[in-house]
């Protein structure tokens, strides 16, 4: 193989590569130390796309997006429609459910 045939071989895979829409890694991906992930500020960046798709956190087991947490709401005026032990408890409810929510994601710590 000349270098002509090099060249023209890696012009083809270079182009290629560069016209995908996408990246795909057959390995793991690191980054080196002291480096940062840089992102647009027009439009936002996804990490997930679907609630599907799985993500975990600080080396736990990566999860789907966990189900949402109900919201504790009072009336119009400000009031809880039952007894205040009632909202205290649904409060509680809620805050246990999210605590455990990121425990689930490796975002809060298990102590």
């Amino acid at each position: 193989m000349n270098e002509e045939q090099v060249r023209e071989i890696i012009r083809d895979e270079l182009g290629a590569l560069i016209a995908n829409d996408r990246y795909v890694f057959q390995r793991e991906l690191e980054i080196a130390n002291a480096r940062n992930i840089i992102l647009g500020e027009s439009v936002g960046t996804k990490i997930g796309t679907s609630t599907t798709q799985k993500l975990g956190f600080y080396g736990v087991t990566p999860v789907v997006q966990p189900s949402s947490t109900a919201i504790v709401t009072g009336t119009a005026n400000g009031t809880y429609d039952t007894t205040e032990q009632d909202m205290i408890n649904d409060l509680v409810t809620a805050v246990n459910s999210i605590i455990s929510d990121l425990r689930t994601l490796g975002l809060q710590d298990t102590a």
